[in-house]
Order: structure tokens, then C-alpha cells, then sequence
């Protein structure tokens, strides 16, 4: 046991956030925290990480456990250069360094000491133990994956952007390699490299990690178990995002059909005694049955836990065919040149997803495509009937001193107030709400004021600049899936990956100067580059030589592969949903009364419940990494 929180609660603003909660971490495990925000998921991490005193219950850690927290802004505060702040994570082994080089000069003096050669080969082991002869290794390891090979080893730390001193502050955090490391949205200011390069680093990990992240993609590669907390309670679920959805989506399954069993049991025994209580010959019978109704323990009915905010875009007018032509486009920022020549043509109804390392010019793309930059380069055209919506990751284009009602009502001043409200209602902005101002919302509350914003002007092509970032994992999916039908033109920068997969019919990919697009969603244009990048490494310098292609960049190797994958995919699909209908089935018959009464019956159907819950576990484990 690293950490235990036995009966742990917490209070704020004199409501409870949560209570009873109950967990134990151990050496090895990798848990995902869910839930929706605000319901303590950052508080809990506190607490464990004894950041934060409990108002109920305790955290017993154990003695000399190491734990490292990595917080959602946790921006060092550095002094020293780049290599400097990287080595630092290693003072303790360097102290024991130096203390072993004394000790040997020591020993040469006095070869007969036994204290100082059993002290010597005590720390030695220790010092090979905690890999202190790998230090250089781990430095130049951790530097590539969290993107920091490019600058120079006396680079000032100071120079970093906020971003970057984040990402510094993980680095050293996985240098240290505490017993258990605890990561809040990690991911935030990782581009898709670097998110997939620590994905990989957090597979290899030998001890505990803790981690909240609104990723899904990176949850299922990383965790093997959940933790959701919901409506004050802590809920346990063994694997990893997907079969945690999956899993809770039986279990409310399960429990509606037998609420709704309960209650049709309840009418019947009301109606009867209704019926035969008057009746002198059947008295008794209806007083035992109102007895007996009276003692029923009721089944609560599952209920909703998140507000869904309600998403859906459209526009009225058609545009032509050519929605938008980009010939030559110089991308720069202020004076440093992103992308000489950016060239691009889409037609009516395309979805693009647009990705690259941070800094590469995507936002910047954006906005040049607009006219909110100047463009020194290049000629951008949009096509006739064409109506643009724009969602700025960084708000730019809402009032900081409006309040969320002055904000959409002064861009549909004709609305009443009872409209604007209903509005806003829609995508969870009511009450005290929507009389914040706007520099006052919450990352989550401003995406959803410009989803608002963006429904209401019905745009036909969408121009989307990061728009699940501060989104919850239950709003992204609402968002992937207004953005999947949507039927007008979208291009989409994201780092989001099941975003990607989701909406994206092309991938373009600005990087190194460069753009290139690929046919097909992320997992497509990943399967292509691996494959791209393996042959390159397989084959011999001199005797290189293309796939065949069949178009998009891929051979007919490749496709017959996705293909393979999709339908497979697409086969274990229906096959876990025939398994859930079964189990739904055998847990109803278990709780009918001639079963329950027939030891045979009983123990027939609860072997049958055993085998389909198997069957739906090893198609939901197949379906899952075939997904990934």
C-alpha cells in the first residue's frame, strides 16, 4: 500500500463535495480519474497528495513514500539554465555521488575501515539502484520526448513560455520517479508528439500513477482502472476509459429495467389493494399485501448526473461547390516564418482536421485565412454564399466587461430576453450564470457561451481553433457528435484525437515548414506515417522503393489491413451488443421468483451469466485494442 483513504470527505461552502471515500493505491497501479467538473476530481488529488487537510475521514500514506503532483498550471519557477533545472531532479543521487567519491578517498587512507567500506557498498547499491549511472541517459531520454532537444543546454529557463515551464516542471517531475506520481490534465500543453511519446513513457512506468485527463484516447493507453466521482461518491471500475463507459452503460441499463420492473410489481399490488380492501372476503389478503408493500425496499431509479448541453449545428444557405481555394499562403508569426507557401482546396462539406506541434502556425492559419492577419504572401479565395463561424481557443472575440446575457444578446439584439435565455439554457448557461462576466467564466462556461454564439449564426463553414479544450470527457463526446452532423464545411485544429477520429475526413499537417494532407481520420493518417516510417527504416539505403499505391499516400497493403481492422471492428461491435442484451436478459431472469425459488433454474442461469459476462469482457478487450 503507497496511499489509503479510508471514509475520506470534503466540504466546500458548507456543501459536501464528497464523502465515504474509499481507496487504496498500490505499487503498479495506473488509474484514471473521471467526472464531471466540478465534482472534486482536483480536491480528491489534493488530498492524497496531502495537499489539503479532510473534513471527514484520513489519508494514511506509507512511511517514506515518495509522491509527485503534477498540478493543472504547475509553471516552475526556475533560476538556473535548461540542463540545470533537468539535472536537478537528480540532487539526491548527486549527494550520494559525492558522498561515494569522499568515501572512496576515505578508504584509500584507511583500507582497514569497516564502517566506511560497509557504508561505501550500502550506498553504491543504492546509487546503481536508483539508476544514478543512467542519469545522462535519462536527461537526453525525457529532454526529445517533452520537446526540449531543440534548445541549447545553457538555454535560460527564464526565456520559457508558461507552457513550456509546465511541460519543464513534468520533465523533472518523471526525472525524480517518485512511488506514486500524480498527473492533473497532463496533456494540456503537449502537443500530439510529445502526448504520444508520454503515453508510451507512462506505459513503462514501474510505480503508482494517479491521473485526471479529459483525453479519452490517452486513458484507454495508460490506466487500468477508473475512478469516477459522481454526486459525491466514488465508483470503482477495473480497465481502462472504454470499458468504463461501456461497463457503466450496462450497469444504468440494468438498474432502469429493474427500477421499471419494481414499479410495474408496485402498481399491480396498489391496484389490488384498492380493489379487495373493501371486501370483506378479501380484507386480509389486501392488508397483507399492503404490508408487504409497505416493507418493499424500493429500487431508485438511475438518473442523469451530468447536464448535457445541447448541440447542434446548421445554416440555411448553400454555398457553391469551392468552398475555399489557398494558393501560396505565407504563414508567419510576427517575424518568424512558419510556412513559405501553404496551399489548400476545399469543396462544400469537407472536414479537416488540421494538426502540428505547438507553435507550427495552425491557429495562425486560421486567422490569416480570415483577414485577422495581415497576409504578406499568397492569395486566399472564398467561394460565393460562403458564411464563416469562427471559435477562437482564446476567446478573443468576446467582451471580457460584457456579462454572458450581454455577450449573445448583442449579437441578436431582435431577441427578447425569454429567447436569449433559452439560448444559453441550451448549452447549460442559466441562473446566476448567465450574469457573470465574461472574464469571469470558467474555460468550460466560455466554450459553451461560443457554441452558443456559433449555433445561433448558423455559419456554413465552421472554423474551429482547439474548441474541446476545458471541455469535460461527456461534453467532448457531445461535441464530436454535433460536429459529426453537422453537413456543412469544417476545418478543425485539435489536439484531441477521438475528435479527430470522429469528424475528420482528411488530415492536414503543417509541420517543419511544410503541409501535407492525408485522406482518411487520425488513425488513418497515423497507420500511414508508422508504416511510412518503418519501411523507410526496414529497407536498405540503396534499394528504397514506394508501395504501390491505390491513392491518399497508401499501399494496397495498408488498405486491406484498415479495411480488415474496420471490419473486424465493426463485427465485435455487434457482437458486444448481442452479449449486453443477453446479460441485460440473465440478470432480469435472476430475479424472478421461480428462478430465485429453483435451486437448478438458479444455478443454470447464473453459469450462463458467467459465461456471457466472459464472452462480452474478451470482445470488449479485442474491440479495445484493435481501437487503439
Amino acid at each position: 500500500m503507497l496511499v489509503q483513504a479510508e471514509k475520506l470527505g470534503k466540504v466546500y461552502g458548507g456543501k459536501p463535495l464528497f464523502s465515504g471515500v474509499n481507496v487504496t493505491v498500490e505499487r503498479g497501479d495506473k488509474i484514471g480519474l473521471v467526472g464531471i467538473n466540478g465534482a472534486g476530481k482536483t480536491t480528491l488529488l489534493s488530498l492524497l497528495a496531502d495537499e489539503l487537510i479532510p473534513d471527514e475521514g484520513r489519508v494514511n500514506r506509507r512511511r517514506g513514500v515518495r509522491i509527485g503532483y503534477l498540478h493543472q498550471t504547475d509553471a516552475l519557477t526556475v533560476h538556473g539554465t535548461l540542463l540545470e533545472e533537468l539535472t536537478s531532479a537528480f540532487d539526491d543521487l548527486k549527494t550520494i555521488e559525492a558522498r561515494i567519491r569522499r568515501l572512496a578517498g576515505q578508504m584509500a587512507v584507511s583500507p582497514d575501515d569497516a564502517d566506511l567500506a560497509e557504508e561505501y557498498a550500502s550506498l553504491s547499491t543504492r546509487f546503481e539502484q536508483s539508476g544514478g549511472y543512467d542519469i545522462e541517459v535519462q536527461i537526453a531520454r525525457v529532454r526529445q520526448g517533452m520537446g526540449f532537444a531543440r534548445f541549447p543546454d545553457d538555454f535560460p529557463a527564464t526565456a520559457l513560455s508558461g507552457g513550456e515551464k509546465t511541460r519543464l516542471a513534468m520533465a523533472k517531475l518523471l526525472l525524480s520517479s517518485p512511488d506514486l506520481l500524480i498527473l492533473d490534465e497532463p496533456t494540456n500543453h503537449l502537443d500530439l508528439p510529445t502526448v504520444s511519446w508520454l503515453e508510451d513513457y507512462l506505459r513503462e512506468w514501474t510505480g503508482a500513477i494517479l491521473l485526471v485527463s479529459h483525453d479519452r484516447y490517452f486513458l484507454d493507453r495508460c490506466v487500468g482502472r477508473i475512478w469516477e466521482l459522481s454526486e459525491g461518491r466514488l465508483h470503482s471500475y477495473k480497465g481502462n476509459y472504454t470499458k468504463y463507459a461501456a461497463q457503466k452503460e450496462l450497469n444504468t441499463l440494468t438498474a432502469e429495467r429493474a427500477y421499471q420492473k419494481q414499479q410495474r410489481e408496485i402498481a399491480k399490488m396498489e391496484d389490488y389493494i384498492a380493489r379487495n380492501l373493501v371486501r370483506a372476503s378479501t380484507t386480509k389478503s389486501a392488508q397483507s399485501r399492503r404490508t408487504a408493500l409497505e416493507k418493499l425496499e424500493r429500487v431508485e431509479r438511475p438518473h442523469e448526473t451530468v447536464l448535457s448541453p445541447r448541440l447542434s449545428f446548421s445554416y440555411s444557405v448553400e454555398p457553391v461547390k469551392a468552398v475555399l481555394e489557398v494558393e501560396g499562403l505565407r504563414v508567419q508569426a510576427g517575424e518568424k516564418l512558419l510556412c513559405p507557401a501553404l496551399s489548400l482546396s476545399v469543396t462544400r462539406g469537407e472536414k479537416i482536421g488540421l494538426i502540428g506541434g505547438n507553435g507550427a502556425g495552425k491557429s495562425t492559419f486560421l486567422k490569416l485565412l480570415q483577414g485577422l492577419l495581415p497576409r504578406t504572401a499568397g492569395r486566399v479565395r472564398w467561394g460565393s454564399g460562403v458564411k464563416v463561424g469562427y471559435y477562437d481557443q482564446e476567446g478573443a472575440n468576446l467582451s471580457p466587461y460584457h456579462t454572458v446575457l450581454e455577450e449573445f444578446w448583442s449579437r441578436h439584439k431582435t431577441m427578447t430576453e425569454f429567447q436569449v435565455r433559452s439560448k444559453l439554457g441550451a448549452v447549460c448557461l442559466s441562473g446566476e450564470s448567465v450574469e457573470k462576466q465574461v472574464s469571469a467564466l470558467s474555460g468550460g462556461e466560455r466554450a459553451r457561451l461560443c457554441f452558443a454564439i456559433l449555433m445561433e449564426e448558423q455559419p456554413n463553414v465552421l472554423l474551429m481553433d482547439e474548441p474541446t479544450n476545458h471541455l469535460d470527457l461527456h461534453t467532448k463526446e457531445i461535441l464530436g457528435k454535433a460536429l459529426t452532423d453537422y453537413t456543412g464545411t469544417l476545418l478543425l485544429v485539435s489536439h484531441d484525437r477521438y475528435i479527430l477520429n470522429q469528424v475528420a475526413e482528411k488530415i492536414g499537417v503543417l509541420e517543419q515548414g511544410a503541409f501535407r494532407l492525408y485522406e482518411g481520420n487520425y488513425d488513418d493518417y497515423f497507420a500511414t506515417v508508422t508504416a511510412q516510417q518503418t519501411e523507410k527504416s526496414a529497407a536498405p539505403p540503396t534499394a528504397r522503393r514506394s508501395p504501390e499505391k491505390t491513392g491518399g499516400g497508401k499501399s494496397k497493403e495498408q488498405k486491406r489491413a484498415e479495411a480488415d481492422r474496420r471490419n473486424r471492428l465493426h463485427a465485435l461491435e455487434q457482437e458486444i451488443d448481442r452479449w449486453e442484451e443477453r446479460l441485460i436478459s440473465l440478470r432480469a431472469a435472476l430475479e424472478n421468483p421461480e428462478v430465485t425459488g429453483d435451486y437448478l433454474k438458479l444455478q443454470q442461469i447464473t453459469q450462463e451469466l458467467e459465461e456471457a459476462q466472459s464472452a462480452h469482457d474478451l470482445a470488449l478487450e479485442e474491440w479495445t485494442d484493435l481501437s487503439e
